[in-house]
């Protein structure tokens, strides 16, 4: 049944498709419209509706004119000429048509413009004797509010007058006030002054004092280092005076003079064994020549002079004395030491980065300098680059298993301007390398 039913779904689907066609139901009306007569007798004829039927059926022939050609014919003049001929038709009828309704709204208009003013003119009309009785109403508070005001201006010209009375007995009061004030304060300037110059010359005496205890707390390390370095150039028959043995010790740590030395509160044993490195420049052996010459010391040159004071600085204080250039050679070298390089995977970036790679066990490739700066205030600053590669786990999808790593190893200034602590790495950037780019 439901093969059936949906058979005949089918039919009635097709049929309402084809016969709600335009052309379709276009050409079924032109060919009723020229056989009209036939149609006619087939439903009204005389006879039974075989006879009918016999004789409708007969009287169709596909070679007559009114079968097939004049049912397409007007089928098509029906569904191309005819839109046309309606356009050409509203076209020729629309200038009419607009003036037509131009008209009716300009009389719209008129008439609503003449109820207008006859519904304004009543209004009007109904409202003039409340007109009156506002406008007088409003006349009477227009009096009353000018009563007002003068009454108004009036008491405040007195109150001005009596203001400004006052005013001027205060101001005459205050003019007295303020010769008392200002006598006060002259006497108190005075004796703050005189406060001022007293205070000052006891902070001048205590400060002195206390550069003074300063220079006395910092002398064991200055004369340590002197009486070392003396002893030790005594073995070679050298005797050199106080003096020049401090002007050594100045030149050596960046001091300007020996003076400058003293006045650093920051020169004492805590500093010296706080510095591993004492750099120093092209400055340092003109200086020791220098002092040798100064001295008169012919026999002896200023590497020699600085042999003695770079052992003195290793053995007793465990600091290198190196070249610039040689201590970045020493720290590349100690960089590139495994646990050092192993110490980068510690820090917060590169952590962050093996987090978002699928690897453990991470090892790390020689670190290559990429530059170094020198400051005589803040220290040496090395900048580095590596990679670390890490074993891919087999259970995790791969994502990479390489990360690029900068860093910065700085040296702070200890002592002097010379003398650098021990290195501290900065990790500046952390990057897993992304092997969706050819190139890697």
């Amino acid at each position: 049944m439901q093969i059936v039913k949906d058979f005949f779904k089918s039919m009635a689907t097709s049929i309402d498709s084809r016969v709600t066609s335009p052309v379709v139901g276009t050409f079924f009306t032109s060919w009723a419209l020229c056989n009209w007569d036939k149609l006619v007798l087939l439903i009204w004829g005389v006879g039974s509706v075989n006879s009918r039927i016999e004789t409708f059926s007969a009287s169709l022939s596909p070679l007559e004119i009114n079968f097939i050609v004049g049912p397409a014919s007007l089928t098509l003049l029906y569904l191309f000429a005819l839109p046309w001929v309606n356009h050409w038709i509203y076209r020729a009828q629309s200038p009419c048509e607009g003036r037509r309704y131009s008209s009716a709204v300009d009389l719209d208009i008129d008439k609503e413009e003449h109820r207008g003013r006859l519904v304004k003119a009543t209004k009007k009309a109904d409202m003039q004797d409340q007109i009156a009785e506002i406008e007088i109403e409003a006349e009477k508070r227009n009096i009353e509010a000018d009563t007002r005001r003068r009454i108004a201006e009036t008491e405040k010209a007195e109150s001005e007058r009596l203001e400004a009375e006052k005013r001027k007995e205060k101001a005459k009061s205050e003019a007295e006030e303020q010769k008392s004030i200002t006598q006060k304060a002259t006497h108190e300037a005075e004796l703050k002054r005189i406060r001022t110059e007293k205070e000052r010359q006891e902070f001048e005496l205590n400060t002195e004092i206390h550069n003074d205890k300063l220079k006395v707390m910092r002398f064991p390390a200055v004369f340590y280092l002197i009486d070392t370095l003396s002893e030790s150039i005594a073995a070679d028959e050298v005797y050199l005076n106080p003096s020049s043995l401090g002007a050594i010790v100045a030149a050596s740590f960046g001091y300007g003079s020996f003076e400058d030395l003293l006045n650093d509160r920051n020169f004492n044993h805590e500093s010296l064994m706080k510095t591993r490195y004492l750099a120093y420049d092209e400055r340092l052996l003109p200086a020791f020549a220098k002092v040798l010459d100064e001295n008169k010391i012919e026999y002896w040159g200023e590497d020699w002079l600085f042999e003695h004071f770079q052992q003195i600085l290793s053995d007793k204080f465990n600091i290198t004395i190196s070249s610039i250039d040689g201590v970045v050679e020493e720290l590349v070298e100690a960089i590139n030491n495994f646990d050092e390089l192993l110490d980068l995977t510690e820090s917060t970036p590169v952590n962050s980065e093996i987090a978002n790679t699928n690897a453990i066990d991470y090892e790390a490739d020689s670190a290559d300098l990429i530059d170094h700066s020198f400051d005589s205030t803040k220290g040496l600053t090395l900048s580095f680059s590596t990679s670390l590669t890490g074993t891919t786990e087999e259970d995790k999808g791969y994502c990479g298993d390489t990360i690029d790593v900068k860093f910065d190893v700085d040296l702070p200034i200890v002592i002097g301007s010379y003398g650098l602590g021990e290195h501290e790495k900065n990790v500046t950037s952390a990057n897993l390398r992304d092997y969706s780019d050819p190139e890697d």
